[in-house]
């Protein structure tokens, strides 16, 4: 979850990776992200 993406109303995406990266803002807040949901393979 990117809170700040969209003005505010919050971008969603789904990783397959455990170090994930914001797709959102590039290098301005790559790190930045809550993880809300872990999809077990």
């Amino acid at each position: 979850l990117c809170p700040t993406a969209f003005d505010g109303l919050a971008g969603y995406w789904i990783c397959d990776a455990k170090e994930f990266r914001n797709p959102y803002y590039g290098s301005e807040m790559l790190n930045c992200a809550k993880v809300i949901e872990i999809i077990d393979k």
